[in-house]
């Protein structure tokens, strides 16, 4: 199993020689795009007109044949199950998972690439992404729980039992990696704005393959619509507006977004990366918190934070009707994901101005400041 990975290994980075620039291969990636649109295209218009239905279950039949009389489908139309990929007994893979890892993979190879060009070994590469899993998938989980927090203090025992159910903070993920780099950095002595200007490019490619994922789940859509590219969303999997069947694919135009924003940065890496440190960084924080912050008013199943619920406790006399009010506004609920993406945005812009004003040398790892 090993020789058959490293294998893989090197045959993908022959693809991505020192010689291969990173714009042409933003190049690249753009026609690569542009190609998988053209052959998605079909599959999705008619699974967004409600021709194909995303089911719940895909069984598996002895000899790894699939019974499709097993299907557990929503409707008479013969559909494709995405809730599990594959199942034996109680264990069984979900195409949200494949997704993630589909993402992880890829954004893997990238690193290993844009490693190269910061002239860090591949076995360093190697040994952090198996770190970021680890704490990314616990940093995940965990975000997920500060986010449903009344949902786990009401049910403590399902933040063991309802690991089946799945659960995922995306920030909480990117968290925790960042925790992880900021300690290996500090460990082995590398720098590390230097570490995340490589692994921030493949962060984009784990978010648009994990946004896909949520497609499968019937999830992350956002309000009903009419528009020629709207999405079908079966009743079982539609909680928020019954008597509606088409909806924004926010999924879509959040990965969409993320692919552009990581060509724009391929394209521009190496001025971001020319005797500077942490430009890549913010550009991603500034780019992906802005995406974010648009689009997740839109989900109709953004987590909410409700100022009344957590007020109510301080005796905070101004809460009428599950509303705060201050002054002339009035505010329901504050959309977490929403503030953590304009503290991204602040975030990135305020590194963005600072890194500017030093010159990097990577010979010795040291900086000087070279503005006020």
């Amino acid at each position: 199993m090993n020789k058959i990975l490293t294998k893989i290994k090197k045959t993908a980075l022959r693809l991505f020689d020192r010689d291969f620039t990173v714009r042409e291969l933003s190049f690249v990636l753009s026609l690569g795009g542009i190609l998988v649109s053209l052959i998605l295209f079909q599959p999705l218009r008619m699974t967004f007109n409600g021709d194909y239905k995303l089911n719940q279950k895909l069984d598996l039949a002895e000899n790894f044949k699939i019974d499709s009389s097993s299907l557990n489908t929503l409707t008479k139309t013969v559909g494709f199950d995405i809730g599990d990929l594959w199942q034996f007994g109680q264990i069984s893979i979900r195409y949200y998972a494949l997704m993630i890892i589909i993402g992880i993979i890829l954004g893997y190879f990238l690193s290993l690439y844009l490693s190269n060009k910061h002239h860090i070994s591949h076995t360093v590469i190697d040994r952090l992404m198996i770190g970021l899993i680890v704490f990314g998938i616990i940093g995940a989980r965990l975000g997920f729980m500060v986010e449903h927090i009344n949902l786990f203090v009401k049910n403590p025992a399902d933040i063991i039992i309802g690991l089946s159910s799945g659960g995922m903070s995306l920030f909480g993920g990117l968290a925790f990696g960042t925790i992880y780099l900021t300690f290996y950095a500090y460990r082995f002595q590398f720098k590390l704005l230097e570490l995340l200007d490589i692994f921030a490019p493949s962060s984009l490619v784990v978010i648009i393959f994990t946004r896909f994922g949520n497609f499968f789940n019937y999830e992350g859509f956002g309000p009903s619509t009419t528009v020629f590219w709207k999405m079908y969303v079966p009743e079982i999997a539609n909680y928020f507006e019954p008597d509606q069947r088409f909806f924004h694919p926010t999924f879509l135009y959040e990965s969409i977004a993320c692919f552009l924003l990581l060509i724009l940065i391929l394209w521009n890496f190496n001025d971001l990366t020319k005797r500077k440190i942490g430009l890549v960084t913010s550009s991603t924080l500034m780019g992906y918190g802005t995406v974010r912050a648009f689009i997740e008013p839109f989900k109709l199943d953004a987590t909410k934070f409700y100022f009344a619920d957590f007020l109510r406790i301080f005796g905070t006399k101004e809460i009428t009707n599950q509303t705060l009010n201050i002054g002339i506004f009035s505010f329901e609920y504050l959309l977490i994901n929403q503030l953590i993406a304009i503290i991204l945005i602040i975030i990135g812009y305020r590194m963005y101005l600072n890194r500017h004003k030093f010159i990097y040398f990577k010979k010795d790892m040291s900086e000087i400041r070279v503005a006020n």
